[in-house]
């Protein structure tokens, strides 16, 4: 008797783990997509990126078109520097 009831109680919590496991899995994607805005290459100064870009620009030719394709604030910061084309 005692498993029988032990195997009752399984399968009422059975439900509600894999909700919570899902509930996890939700949660730690969202923490993922979020680290992104955190990393420290945000905390660098769009001055300093763009003398980087700048730089990087004059050796590589093609540097512009993939500096701008990393993301908006990128795309925004080379595009502001003539020079780089």
């Amino acid at each position: 008797k005692e498993i029988s009831e032990m195997n009752a109680q399984l399968f009422v919590l059975h439900p509600l783990l894999e909700q919570l496991r899902q509930q996890i899995s939700q949660l730690e994607s969202a923490m993922q997509a979020r680290t992104s805005w955190i990393a420290p290459i945000r905390r660098v100064p769009c001055e300093i990126l763009a003398q980087i870009f700048l730089t990087h620009s004059i050796s590589e030719p093609r540097a512009p078109l993939t500096i701008a394709s990393v993301c908006h604030e990128w795309r925004s910061i080379i595009l502001d520097l003539p020079d780089a084309w």
